[in-house]
């Protein structure tokens, strides 16, 4: 029997780790092998991120924020706790894009699988926010098309083009 290599690839979370397993032959007991770590690199959450995209859209939502912090801002406001009171455009718009990035940062961490697992359920419940609008919805210019969470209002039907493109994914991979 001739001496044979193989690499077996493992990961664990977010660091990749490459073993090389060498079979060998003992007389005695038969045949055994011997594991080598050969290298352990750090594949990090940031693996296949576009970093130009996101700071672009980083930069777009910094000048989308000036913009609306010039129209609103009154020189009688303080700075500081005009932003933090919720109570302007600009510090829910700054409110909601520290909230975006918490919610990449959570899909970064997450597995692929889970969104995979999970299409089919988001896309059902996506429908029953469409259909409850019906119901609870909010008439908001001419439109019912809301429903209204207290702090916000719930468009469901942006939810829905989420939702919607995870399951065609998941269908368009299911194989044939």
């Amino acid at each position: 029997m001739g001496d044979r290599q193989y690499r077996v690839n493992r990961q664990w979370s977010w660091v990749m780790v490459n073993y090389e397993v060498y079979p060998k032959h003992d007389s005695a007991f038969g045949l055994t092998t011997t594991v080598k770590n050969m290298t352990k690199k750090d594949a990090g959450i940031s693996k296949g991120v576009d970093w130009l995209l996101v700071w672009l859209y980083a930069l777009l939502v910094i000048i989308g924020l000036l913009c609306i912090f010039s129209v609103e801002y009154r020189t009688s406001d303080r700075v500081i706790e005009s932003f933090l009171g919720f109570k302007k455009n600009y510090s829910k718009q700054l409110f909601y894009f520290i909230a975006c990035i918490a919610l990449a940062i959570f899909i970064l961490l997450t597995d692929s699988k889970f969104f995979t697992a999970t299409a089919n359920i988001s896309y059902l419940v996506g429908i029953v926010l469409v259909l409850a609008t019906f119901v609870i919805g909010k008439e908001i210019k001419g439109s019912k098309s809301w429903i209204p969470l207290g702090f916000m209002n719930l468009q469901p039907v942006e939810l829905c083009k989420i939702f919607t493109s995870l399951a065609l994914a998941k269908y368009l991979g299911l194989p044939a």
